[in-house]
């Protein structure tokens, strides 16, 4: 697994990585799947696996302009870095890597 501290760390990320949100500007949420589909200068492409999704295959967007980046246990949280939002500095996505899968060789 990567350590995600920074914005750089951010673009180290494999393509093909699963990763799940589990938090955004609405607050807490229950995992939803995405995959990286595209790392760019300016955002990261990811694919909405989710079957309960209306959006499911669909690509979901994760920009890096004006955003600090923090490393949790088993992921990494993304803030408001701009002061738009406000004083700035609120949490706008939080996501965790995929458990590795034990039967894969």
């Amino acid at each position: 697994m990567v350590k995600v501290d920074s914005v750089a760390a951010l673009k180290r990320i494999p393509v093909g990585t699963k990763l799940y949100i589990i938090a955004s500007l609405l607050g807490p949420n229950e995992p939803k799947g995405r995959i990286v589909q595209k790392v760019r200068s300016r955002d990261i492409l990811l694919t909405v696996d989710d079957p309960t999704s209306k959006n499911h295959g669909e690509t979901s967007y994760l920009g890096l302009d004006k955003v600090r980046v923090e490393p949790t246990a088993n992921g990494f949280r993304i803030f408001d870095a701009s002061g738009v939002r406000g004083e700035g500095g609120g949490l706008c996505a939080e996501y965790v890597f995929a458990e590795p899968d034990p039967e894969a060789p």
